[in-house]
């Protein structure tokens, strides 16, 4: 009986899961009703890895409260110039210290002189000394066309709020040209090119084939021109925001799922995108694999001789060398491999005598 009950138990989480395969399955070749297998499976209570990103799904029969405002995504709007071009990113402290040089200074070397301004929004714990911040604006006071805006908060689930943060000061500052970027990245040329390119369209991003709702777009290069088809997507993405972030849990692909909404929710409104898929490298790199992979890559891409541009913390990210531990552990196996063969020889000869 024991047995049955286990073998019955697996048919129905086997079945579960299967449903939210359906409904991907369904969604990436275009068939109809996907939400239906998809809300089968969210009613189970069943998680696996892959469906984290469904907390913040959007289902077509869901209304969102376009009123709803959390103080967290509260900015202040900068002003600029009606031409001045805007790149835009947000992270907190522990990745502006590791990343936050690399993709400053890449910026420096390519637009010194022409109307692009870098924008980085930076959170910081409340607790922070004052000092250290004061050190930091001191560092980026006389750098022309950067401007680092500092953001105290206490929240937990950092690492969603850096990540949507960017397109709450999109939004903020849509009366300009804005392209969203990914922090731990490196600028390969100047961006004027793109920028007059994006005037054919109302947004751009790099689009990928055949894959689930949240990874259609790439929320960490995507490009929204101050049209009213690009506004709305922005004010959709904002609304989207202040109604599904989440302080007290765990979200994955959150900013994913918020260009997704935008761009979705104004769909057949005749939305002019443009696919930088296979173009965007040409423009900016974003390296994944460990810390020290996407770093040893952003290094040889600039002068890393330079002062870094950094922001103390007292509980910074603790990268570990493991080129180093892989050493001593070599040198540990010899000395013992060593050890035993000696121990044996000194035994066998004892047994000789």
């Amino acid at each position: 009986q024991k047995k049955q009950i286990k073998y019955e138990n697996n048919n129905i989480k086997n079945n579960n899961i299967k449903n939210f395969y359906t409904a991907m399955y369904k969604y990436i070749y275009n068939i109809d009703n996907y939400e239906v297998d998809l809300k089968k499976f969210l009613q189970s209570g069943q998680k696996i890895y892959q469906s984290i990103p469904l907390k913040t799904y959007v289902f077509s029969d869901e209304i969102l409260n376009n009123k709803k405002r959390i103080k967290e995504y509260k900015l202040e709007k900068l002003n600029y110039k009606k031409d001045e071009f805007l790149i835009i990113t947000s992270c907190d402290i522990n990745y502006f210290n590791l990343y936050g040089h690399y993709i400053l200074e890449s910026f420096k070397k390519y637009h010194s002189n022409i109307n692009i301004t870098f924008i980085m929004d930076i959170i910081i714990n409340k607790n922070q000394k004052s000092l250290d911040i004061d050190n930091l604006i001191k560092k980026t006071n006389n750098i022309k066309n950067i401007d680092l805006c500092l953001k105290r908060t206490n929240c937990e689930n950092i690492k969603a709020y850096s990540s949507t943060l960017r397109f709450c000061r999109a939004y903020y500052q849509r009366e300009n040209k804005c392209l969203i970027i990914d922090i731990d990245s490196v600028i390969l040329k100047s961006m004027k090119e793109l920028f007059l390119d994006m005037n054919k369209y109302d947004i751009g991003t790099r689009m990928l084939r055949r894959r689930f709702p949240w990874q259609k777009y790439t929320a960490g290069f995507c490009f929204f021109n101050n049209s009213i088809l690009s506004n709305n997507i922005l004010k959709d993405i904002f609304i989207f925001l202040n109604n599904k972030m989440r302080f007290s849990e765990e979200l994955w692909w959150i900013d994913q799922n918020a260009l997704v909404y935008g761009i979705e929710n104004n769909t057949g409104k005749e939305i002019k995108i443009k696919n930088y898929f296979g173009s965007k490298d040409k423009y900016i790199i974003s390296p994944t694999g460990s810390t020290e992979s996407k770093i040893k890559f952003l290094k040889s891409k600039i002068d890393h001789k330079k002062e870094k541009f950094m922001l103390p913390n007292k509980t910074p990210n603790k990268t570990v060398n493991n080129s180093n531990f892989a050493v001593l552990a070599v040198i540990f196996i010899g000395l013992v491999i060593f050890g035993v063969v000696i121990f044996f020889l000194l035994k066998k000869q004892k047994k000789k005598k």
